[in-house]
């Protein structure tokens, strides 16, 4: 519309075909679906969300957040792996019983304890994929099987993958196996 001479106007070049005055920027519809973040994980201090055209990642409050780009990556694949860490104790509680046997009621506990928390424990991440080849993996955390935490991941995951693909970002979900619960 010229605020001119009050004539409704085509899109063209900026003038009234009228009279002549400048028109006025024509209002632009907001988008604001696209900067509204397609999900979003809190997990103790680490949070890792999807929002426009950009994944951000912070480790814990006391980093900075790591922001990339979905134009820059070639693949995003989600996992989930046995939680492996616990299995470290069993080795030195077997050098300990060696030692001192009057202990082995205590490592064979602690043995157990570390094989239990490795079977029913996964830790899940995300490995992004640059088009320059790089690779870089972040973890979205540590749940026991089929709890509140490992529900909230898994949905987490499932938006993301939804998300990026709308996006144009070839994604994939690698985390099934052993003892998945939905």
């Amino acid at each position: 519309m010229c605020t001119g001479c009050g004539q409704p106007q085509e899109a063209g070049d900026g003038r009234c075909v009228a009279c002549g005055a400048a028109l006025p920027e024509a209002p632009r519809p907001a988008n604001p679906a696209s900067e509204e973040p397609f999900f979003l994980l809190e997990l103790g201090g680490r949070v890792v969300a999807g929002g426009g055209r950009r994944l951000t990642y912070r480790a814990d409050a006391t980093v900075t957040p790591t922001v990339v780009e979905l134009g820059r990556l070639r693949a995003v694949r989600f996992g989930r792996r046995f939680f492996l860490e616990p299995l470290a104790i069993v080795p030195l509680v077997l050098v300990l019983t060696l030692l001192e046997p009057s202990v082995r009621p205590v490592t064979t506990a602690l043995s157990a304890l570390g094989v239990l928390l490795a079977l029913l424990w996964r830790q899940s991440f995300v490995v992004l994929e640059f088009l320059d080849g790089k690779q870089v993996r972040w973890t979205l955390g540590t749940a026991l099987i089929g709890s509140a935490r490992a529900r909230r991941i898994d949905e987490a995951c499932a938006a993301a993958l939804r998300g990026l693909v709308a996006r144009g970002v070839a994604s994939e979900d690698q985390r099934g196996g052993l003892w998945r619960r939905a």
